[in-house]
């Protein structure tokens, strides 16, 4: 019901996104990178991008959940509760502070931090965003995926020193 065309300069983006999203200095970040893509044909084209299974940087024993799995029903168990709630009960924190301060505040500042460190928009929705916990179900970090429209900022790019590999979704003034 939907083409989802990956074309060369796509491919291009999400390569050139990934390598330089490994310069992120924050403890609460991390990212699955896209390492390899393939393109076949022309601009009208088609392509895969191969998305490595372990964030950068790797940490020992830890597991992610989508963010739309927290709020999600479990369709094998309908009668559960959605995992945000059933993490919320297992904490000692209310659940607005549990909410604020180990998802909504680590997502925004992983954001706010890309963008002000690297020019690059992060894209954090339910489908392209983890969260990584421990053990316990605690969480730990944000994990982010997906780059292939991801916008650029060249100003903050260049106040910044940085170079700028990046041919498409530039932000105009």
């Amino acid at each position: 019901r939907f083409n989802r065309r990956l074309t060369s300069s796509s491919v291009e983006h999400s390569i050139n996104i990934s390598h330089d999203l490994k310069n992120v200095g924050f403890d609460n970040f991390a990212y699955l990178p896209e390492s390899i893509g393939i393109t076949y044909g022309d601009s009208e084209g088609f392509g895969f991008l191969i998305r490595e299974a372990q964030p950068a940087p790797l940490l020992p024993q830890r597991y992610f959940i989508p963010f739309f799995s927290l709020y999600s029903q479990d369709i094998k168990n309908p009668d559960d509760k959605p995992l945000l709630i059933q993490m919320i009960n297992r904490q000692e924190e209310s659940p607005s502070e549990f909410v604020s301060n180990k998802i909504i505040i680590p997502l925004i500042e992983s954001w706010c931090k890309t963008v002000n460190e690297r020019g690059i928009l992060l894209e954090p929705h339910g489908q392209n965003t983890l969260l990584e916990v421990d053990s316990d179900l605690n969480p730990r970090r944000v994990i982010h995926r997906d780059f292939q429209s991801l916008m650029v900022d060249p100003l903050i790019r260049k106040r910044k020193g940085l170079d700028i590999p990046f041919k498409k979704h530039l932000i105009e003034v």
